[in-house]
């Protein structure tokens, strides 16, 4: 074997160049940089700062701001409601304690038993207008015994009459009326026994459009109430436009119309503006 000498400065040539090519061998596609570079140094623990402990601040009170008064719009005062109707309300004679706002004066209104509510008290000289010959309205009933009482308390027979009625005013009591209920004939003689008490007149003619009320026994006879083993009971309470005639005798032949006994006597109607003993049930 033949030996060739080589000079060092070519062997450290040659070293220098194997180990540049192991160094920095392509790195193949795929590879992330981060997994070729070596595990970093667990990073020292630093020394934990103290915790400050805050210094609470004061919350300041809330100054109080003065909300400004609305003033309120003025609305319409409602009609009041029948919610609850003391037990003074009704008495007779009137009392003077059922004003609506002024519980002193009953002058201005006051509230029925009935629940309606009544805007004042007739005149002594409204009570006392008769009704016309002939007029019609509605027509309700008293309960059993009642006209019978009442005209044996005014001295009063029903004899050789069918039964006792009320008519509205005291003015009326002692007619011989006659009445004639729709599609029926005229029927009678009836005696008026009886009328409205002052503080009831209104209710009955401006609510209930009455122009008179019968005995129990006239109701039973129209088939608006019977007689039980236990006392009786209504099966209606009013029947509407029913003719009344005053006069001692059955009216025949043409009599003309009627007036309508409601609307004739609220154009009549006056209001008392001072206190009048004389509003009484009757004479």
């Amino acid at each position: 074997m033949i030996k060739i000498k080589v000079p060092k400065i070519i062997l450290g040539l040659l070293a220098l160049l194997s180990l540049a090519m192991t160094t920095f061998t392509p790195i193949p596609e795929n590879v992330l940089i981060t997994q070729l570079l070596p595990l970093a140094s667990p990073t020292p623990s630093l020394t934990p700062s103290p915790i400050l402990t805050p210094t609470p601040t004061t919350t300041p009170t809330p100054t109080t701001t003065t909300t400004p008064t609305t003033t309120p719009t003025p609305t319409t005062t409602p009609t009041p409601t029948p919610t609850s109707i003391p037990v003074w309300v009704f008495q007779t004679p009137v009392s003077w304690d059922m004003h609506f706002d002024n519980p002193d004066n009953a002058l201005d209104g006051y509230w029925h038993k009935t629940g309606y509510w009544v805007p004042g008290i007739p005149t002594y000289e409204t009570w006392m207008i008769p009704a016309p010959q002939y007029a019609v309205g509605n027509a309700t009933y008293y309960a059993p015994w009642s006209m019978e009482a009442t005209a044996n308390i005014r001295g009063m027979s029903l004899d050789g009459f069918l039964d006792g009625v009320s008519l509205m005013s005291p003015a009326d009591i002692g007619e011989t009326v006659w009445i004639r209920r729709p599609n029926h004939d005229w029927e009678g003689p009836f005696l008026v026994a009886d009328c409205a008490q002052g503080n009831d007149i209104w209710p009955a003619i401006y609510y209930k459009r009455e122009i008179i009320e019968v005995g129990f026994v006239t109701a039973v006879n129209w088939g608006l109430a019977r007689l039980t083993n236990t006392g009786w009971e209504a099966i209606g309470w009013r029947v509407e436009n029913v003719q009344v005639w005053k006069g001692e005798t059955r009216p025949t032949g043409d009599i003309g119309e009627p007036v309508h006994y409601p609307d004739w006597w609220l154009w009549q109607v006056e209001w008392l503006k001072y206190k009048d003993s004389r509003i009484y049930g009757g004479p």
